[in-house]
């Protein structure tokens, strides 16, 4: 619990930033697909400088947040956050591929990354928990794959559904 409250710190602020979006990515304008990529290179940039200060910082956010921890608990803590840290990238991203995906009206398509990631991290999980000695660090490991394998499939719908032209042959997403 106390790793992903350190690890959600800066997705928050990706979140932000992804829900203000919105309204300008439905937006039907000529700009749609610029503005569509900003907002995705200004989460990668904002949510890669979130992972570094997650993994650099670890040992001290976890003694300001949970001093009354135990050493033990600390320990595993900075531990846990440290390999949740690529995570920011991948569920910030997530975010923002779905945000862009609900501004053009595609709603449906951001749960199909999602639902799938969730069947994946599933199963996975329980072969890694019987069949691993990875204890207590399958948990970032599936929460991970999850996010990355969500934000590939929702980029492919991205992809797939820019560059259409609309009826004044502007390019747009394709409805």
């Amino acid at each position: 619990g106390g790793a992903m409250a350190i690890v959600n710190l800066p997705v928050t602020v990706c979140f932000a930033l992804a829900t203000v979006a919105v309204p300008a990515i439905a937006k039907r304008d000529g700009a749609r697909k610029s503005k569509a990529k900003l907002l995705l290179l200004s989460t990668l940039v904002l949510s890669f400088l979130g992972a570094l200060c997650c993994y650099m910082f670890s040992p001290l956010a976890v003694r300001l947040l949970f001093s009354g921890f135990s050493s033990e608990y600390q320990a595993m803590t900075v531990m846990l956050v440290r390999a949740l840290s690529l995570n920011v990238i991948f569920s910030a991203m997530l975010q923002t591929i779905n945000s862009i995906l609900i501004g053009v009206g595609k709603t449906s398509k951001a749960l199909v990354g999602l639902i799938v990631g969730v069947i994946v991290k599933t199963t996975l999980t329980a072969i890694l928990i019987n069949f691993t000695n990875l204890g207590i660090l399958v948990m970032p490991i599936t929460v991970t794959l999850c996010n990355l394998l969500a934000c590939f499939i929702n980029l492919l719908y991205i992809k797939k559904y820019a560059n259409q032209k609309n009826h004044d042959g502007q390019t747009e997403y394709k409805k």
